[in-house]
């Protein structure tokens, strides 16, 4: 390196160069050496607060740079400033042929840009791009421009305990990678997603395809992605909140916006886009949250329209607005909880999802939950349906104009010792029918009476006989006709144990 070039690169703000400092970029010669003194040549000798080194702009000149040993970018005290260039994703490749791409411990402000990381060992070569590891010193501020990803194990493997986060990605191909971020940090929080795409259909590893996830979140994360496209092999999200101890943030939020997303056979199926680990996690200091807005969801293959998208379960919530679906289902409740433990799922103007439950006795044992269904007559989307149902089951059901009742075209409806207490009108009125549509029983009777809220006054009985098979549809209504006192407060009590119910059970009045 000449006097001037040493110089140079010591005066703040001076760009290096990498093949100044012996780097070839031939994919041949190891350029690892040359690469790493370039990044510290890059340092000014300025240091901010905590000691941080003060970087500017390293260049890359087009090439293929072979990579075999991990780079450092600002050493145990960290950097801030650094910006990493190249001349484009096809023009400048990083081809590791390690385990480790890039290490850093504290760095601040760092940016690449216009440049490809490529893993030579693949997927199975278990190969990290960025280890990310904030033990003492915050990680903050990074960006990433117009870069590419290509067959990482991890892309970003995130630990520590102090915060790491503000990390930003515009444009960013991730392909045929297994996880994008593997956070097991306690503040991984504050990472944005623009217009960039995961492809993974061509993953190629002996690993398991449905194990595979964009984000695997044990700690504290709080992540949006707006717009792109994503092609799946395996999950989106993926929660494992099994640590143990208090974390920083307890909240687990990942929303995506404007996603168009299709998912790719794995032997006829598809892992769930929304999932945990079987054994759960520790739902006292947890409280995932995953949201989809303005989105499509396409199967490709031999995947069949009845796979299962997403699981709820207790204190997680689910949230899916304006979307198109090809087909697919939401499966709740997973598992048991108790009242203190609310679970939520939201659905509202999404055409052509189904939502199924995993159990007949989902009401005593999922009675906390609240489920909302609302199509806004959208096309091709189900009926409209709000289904909250919080412990006591005394609220309000669906009211319209001289019809008040329970509905639920694709959820069940209380099971036997429940109550849905129905608004209590002002006036005086006169009940003219009461009514059950599209009733479906495995086997076992359904009977449910009308009476007061102080279960004292019987006002009819209606009985939907065993015997029916499951989603047959069935219209059963009783002809009534008597005034009910105003003020007075109504109740259906169902006393029937049908082991599936759906449907609509109301009465109809003047």
């Amino acid at each position: 390196m000449s006097l001037t070039k040493a110089t140079n690169s010591m005066i703040q703000g001076a760009p290096v160069n990498v093949l100044d400092y012996g780097a070839v970029g031939d994919g041949v010669a190891d350029d690892s050496a040359a690469i790493q003194a370039a990044i510290v040549a890059s340092y000014t000798g300025n240091l901010d607060g905590v000691g941080r080194k003060e970087a500017g702009t390293v260049h890359f000149p087009v090439g293929t740079y072979k990579i075999t040993s991990a780079l450092d970018i600002g050493g145990t005290s960290g950097c801030f400033g650094l910006i990493m260039k190249g001349a484009g994703t096809s023009s400048v490749i990083l081809n590791f042929t390690g385990t480790v791409g890039f290490e850093d411990l504290a760095s601040r402000a760092v940016t690449f840009e216009d440049m490809t990381f490529q893993a030579t060992t693949g997927v199975d070569g278990n190969t990290i791009a960025f280890n990310l590891s904030a033990p003492t010193s915050l990680l903050r501020s990074w960006k990433f421009n117009r870069c590419d990803f290509y067959a990482w194990w991890k892309c970003f493997n995130v630990t520590g305990t102090v915060m790491c986060s503000e990390f930003f990605f515009t444009e960013i191909q991730f392909a045929n990678c297994y996880y994008l971020m593997f956070n097991t940090n306690d503040q991984a929080v504050n990472w944005t997603f623009t217009n960039c795409n995961w492809e993974n259909n061509e993953l190629s590893t002996t690993k398991p395809l449905d194990a595979s996830a964009m984000f695997y979140l044990t700690k504290g994360s709080f992540i949006t992605w707006n717009g792109g496209s994503i092609i799946l092999h395996g999950l989106m999200v993926f929660f494992n909140l099994l640590s143990s101890g208090s974390f920083q943030r307890t909240v687990h939020k990942v929303a995506f916006t404007g996603v168009r997303l299709e998912l790719v056979d794995n032997a006829g199926s598809h892992s769930p886009l929304v999932d945990k680990t079987a054994v759960g996690y520790i739902v006292g200091s947890n409280t995932p949250s995953v949201s989809f807005a303005d989105f499509t969801i396409l199967n490709r293959g031999t995947i069949p329209t009845t796979v299962n998208y997403m699981n709820l379960w207790e204190n997680c919530s689910l949230v899916l607005t304006d979307g198109d679906v090809e087909g697919g289902t939401i499966t709740g409740i997973v598992t048991a909880n108790t009242a203190s433990l609310m679970g939520n799922l939201w659905i509202e103007n999404v055409a052509g999802l189904t939502y199924i439950e995993d159990t007949a006795a989902r009401v005593s044992d999922h009675d906390s939950h609240i489920v909302h269904f609302s199509a806004n007559n959208r096309t091709g989307g189900t009926q409209p349906i709000t289904d909250l149902r919080p412990a006591s089951l005394a609220i309000p059901v669906t009211a319209e104009m001289k019809k008040m009742y329970v509905r639920g075209p694709t959820g069940s409806l209380p099971e036997a010792a429940t109550t849905v207490n129905l608004p209590t009108l002002l006036d005086r009125f006169t009940i003219t029918k009461m009514f059950v549509y599209r009733f479906a029983t495995a086997g076992q009777a359904l009977t449910v009476e009308l009476k007061d809220q102080g279960d004292t006054t019987l006002y009819g009985t209606l009985t939907a006989g065993a015997g029916v098979a499951a989603e047959t549809e069935v219209y059963i209504g009783k002809e009534m006709g008597f005034q009910i006192p105003s003020g007075t407060a109504l109740m259906l009590k169902f006393t029937g144990t049908p082991e599936v119910v759906k449907g609509v059970v109301g009465i109809e009045y003047l």
